[in-house]
C-alpha cells in the first residue's frame, strides 16, 4: 500500500544536516505501521539525517573535468535530463543546466565525481555506491545550495559481504556499465530533491530511482533493482517535499494593508480603524488571493 501524503504544509521539523547514502543496509521507515514501495520526502522519514533539497530555480551540474567526455559523463547527463523532465510536472520548479556556473555570483551546484570512500576508521568503503555530501546550505529553511556526488568507483563491492571473491560494483567487464552511473545520478539526486530511500523491505525491483542499489552478486544493478529513468511514484514523492509546496503570500510580505471604518467599541482614544486584509500567492508573488483573513488593530 502507498501512503499518500497532503500537498498542505502545516508542520516542518528541522535537522541536523549530514550526508545521504545509498548502501545496502540501512535504516527502514514506516509510517503508523505501513511500508512504501515507493520513496517518501525525507521530512516524512523519521530516520532523515536531514530534509535538505535545492530550492526552485536553476541548479548548475559541474562535473569533474576528469569524467567530461567519456560515456560516464554521458550517463550523468541522461540521469539529470530525466529528472528536469520529471520536474516539469511534479511542481518542484527545479532546472539543472548541465555545466560549471558562472564565475561571478552565488548559484545552486550539483558536482559529480568519482572517488573510494571510506568507514570512519579509515578502511575502504565497500557498502556504499554513491554519497551525496552538502557543501553549502541552510538548516533552517531545509535549502540545499551546493552539493557533490561521490561515486564509489574504488571502493564497491558487487558482493561486500565477501569482499575477499567479490569484484567491483562498478564493473567495465560486466553488463549494465552502460547505464550504472545514470541510475546513481537519479539516485543521490533524488536525495538532492529531498527525497530518502525506499525501505529496502518494500522496494519492488524497478519502480523507484530510490531503491537501493547493491543486491549480493549483482554488479552494475545489473538484476534491475533499479529503473533506467525516474519513475511517476519518484516524481510524486518529489511532489510532497516541502520545499516545493506553495507558500503563503508567496514567501514574502502581502500587499499594502487598507485602512476601515472598524471601531473595537473600546473607547477612550487609544483605538484605530485600521485593519489588514490577508492575500495568498501560489506563483511567487504574480497573482494575489484574498484568504478571508483579516486581522484589527484595535485598542491599547
Amino acid at each position: 500500500m502507498t501512503k499518500t501524503f497532503s500537498r498542505k504544509v502545516v508542520l516542518r521539523c528541522f535537522f541536523s544536516a549530514l550526508f545521504s547514502i545509498a548502501v545496502i543496509t540501512a535504516n527502514t521507515w514506516s509510517v503508523f505501521g505501513q511500508c512504501s514501495s515507493c520513496p517518501v520526502a525525507k521530512a516524512n522519514d523519521p530516520n532523515a539525517t536531514n530534509q535538505l533539497a535545492f530550492p526552485p530555480g536553476d541548479v548548475y551540474v559541474d562535473i569533474d573535468v576528469r569524467i567530461q567526455g567519456t560515456d560516464e559523463a554521458r550517463q550523468i547527463i541522461a540521469g539529470i535530463g530525466s529528472w528536469n523532465q520529471r520536474n516539469q510536472a511534479n511542481g518542484s520548479g527545479v532546472n539543472f543546466i548541465i555545466g560549471p556556473p558562472p564565475q561571478t555570483g552565488t548559484y545552486n551546484v550539483l558536482h559529480a565525481t568519482n572517488t573510494t570512500l571510506t568507514n570512519p576508521n579509515g578502511s575502504v568503503n565497500h557498502t556504499t555506491v554513491a554519497r551525496t555530501v552538502p557543501n553549502r546550505f541552510d538548516n533552517a529553511t531545509s535549502t540545499l545550495n551546493d552539493a557533490t556526488i561521490y561515486f564509489n568507483t574504488g571502493g564497491a563491492l558487487a558482493d561486500p559481504d565477501h569482499p575477499d571473491t567479490s569484484g567491483p560494483y562498478y564493473d567495465p567487464t560486466q553488463s549494465g556499465y552502460d547505464s550504472i552511473f545514470q541510475k546513481e545520478t537519479e539516485h543521490e539526486t533524488g536525495h538532492d530533491m529531498g527525497l530518502s530511500d525506499v525501505d529496502p523491505t518494500c522496494q519492488q525491483s524497478g519502480q523507484s530511482v530510490m531503491n537501493h542499489a547493491i543486491v549480493p552478486g549483482c554488479p552494475n544493478d545489473n538484476c534491475g533493482a533499479k529503473p533506467l529513468t525516474v519513475s511517476q511514484c519518484d516524481s510524486d514523492a518529489v511532489s510532497t517535499v516541502p520545499n516545493y509546496q506553495p507558500q503563503p503570500n508567496g514567501g514574502g510580505n502581502p500587499p499594502p494593508t487598507y485602512g476601515g471604518n472598524y471601531d473595537s467599541g473600546g473607547g477612550g482614544g487609544g483605538c484605530t480603524d485600521y485593519y489588514w486584509v490577508w492575500y495568498e500567492s501560489y506563483d511567487g508573488g504574480q497573482t494575489w488571493y484574498e484568504t478571508g483573513q483579516v486581522d484589527y488593530a484595535g485598542c491599547w
